[in-house]
């Protein structure tokens, strides 16, 4: 059996030991219900709290604008479908959890408008501007997209949006944006932020959307009040636990070393001939790029690469397992001649590992490709 060389880590990522020790530990010691009123559900309703500070702390966030939900598709959801919108302004290359609701939104009469991206794949501030001449209800720009890892300074952004309408609201989907170089340093003009823990060494089936403490939504699931009445459900203590270890570990791990790691990774893959990596940027996910290759279809190089223990995608694994079309890529032009997959790394990998994976891809390439 091959060696497993996972380079999907933009679909999910490995769960950290500390993340992994913090689930089993929750799940044995904690497993009263919090919102039930005797003393060991008590207990545990004060662990969420404990949980709920550490993350605010991290994030730069007051911890009562703090909101667990199940994932990042339904953090965007809720925003989306919080109140009544007149007009929405949205990156062109957003993930569907954004895209798709505003195009709901759309048919429902809502305007909604969206920013064309560069060939690099970064939003066009100057139409961004033209976009703002009108007011709007809502911006919505992602960090890092979750296929290319393409970001610009959200802070920036943000900033930008607040001095051309200053009663607009700004959020930003950072499932792919958790790191120290990455993740916005001041917040003060970002009304929501989107996170997954599964894209950052957390367990699969918890996230947060960020909030001001006082926002007032039209709640997607109503039920039993939790979350302030924001977010009802039974509060799984376990996963948010788990989910803040993973928080806490990516953002003192995805740094300067890993960065050397991921390059040396781009670096090793630039030799081959012809290949493009769209993505790579400081500002952004440096861990994710799409890379093109010529003389090879993108599913046929994927295949390959995965009969010799090398995994990756050709897009986002929410899209229908890549067998669409790109929107994110139509809306950069990119060569539509070129085979594109995507890869991405994580933080637990060695520079040797990374190095083996990049010789495979080196290997399966020079077999494969026709020309």
């Amino acid at each position: 059996m091959n060696q497993l060389y996972y380079l999907d880590n933009a679909a999910s990522t490995p769960l950290c030991p500390k993340a992994r020790d913090t689930l089993f530990a929750l799940h044995d010691e904690h497993y009263a219900n919090p919102s039930s009123g005797h003393s060991a559900g008590r207990e545990a309703r004060g662990m969420v709290e404990v949980f709920r500070e550490r993350a605010a702390r991290i994030l730069g966030w007051d911890p009562g604008g703090v909101i667990f939900t199940s994932c990042a598709t339904e953090s965007n959801n809720l925003l989306l479908k919080a109140r009544p919108y007149q007009r929405i302004i949205i990156g062109s290359t957003e993930h569907g959890s954004i895209y798709m609701p505003s195009m709901r939104l759309q048919q429902a009469g809502v305007t909604v408008d969206t920013i064309r991206v560069g060939k690099d794949g970064l939003i066009d501030l100057e139409h961004l501007g033209e976009l703002l001449r009108e007011p709007a209800d809502l911006v919505s720009v992602m960090a890092a997209n979750n296929e290319t890892g393409a970001g610009r300074s959200i802070c920036g952004v943000a900033r930008l949006v607040k001095e051309w309408q200053p009663g607009t609201l700004f959020h930003t989907d950072a499932a792919q944006a958790v790191s120290p170089h990455t993740w916005p340093v001041d917040t003060k003009d970002i009304d929501f932020i989107t996170l997954s823990s599964h894209k950052f060494h957390g367990p699969k089936g918890v996230g947060m959307l960020l909030a001001p403490p006082e926002f007032q939504f039209l709640p997607l699931l109503e039920g039993g009040g939790q979350e302030e009445g924001r977010r009802s459900g039974t509060t799984p203590l376990p996963i948010i636990g788990s989910m803040v270890a993973g928080l806490e570990e990516s953002m003192a791990n995805r740094g300067d070393d890993f960065n050397k790691r991921c390059n040396m990774f781009w670096d090793r893959l630039r030799e081959i001939p012809s290949v493009e990596i769209s993505g790579v940027r400081d500002e952004g996910a440096y861990w994710i790029a799409n890379a093109g290759f010529s003389g090879i279809r993108g599913d046929a190089l994927a295949r390959a690469l995965e009969s010799r223990g090398v995994m990756v995608s050709m897009g986002s694994a929410c899209s229908g397992q890549g067998k669409k079309k790109s929107r994110v890529l139509d809306a950069m032009k990119v060569d539509g001649k070129k085979g594109h997959i995507r890869i991405s790394l994580n933080y637990l990998q060695t520079t040797e590992h990374l190095s083996a994976a990049a010789d495979i891809i080196h290997d399966v390439y020079k077999t494969y490709a026709l020309g």
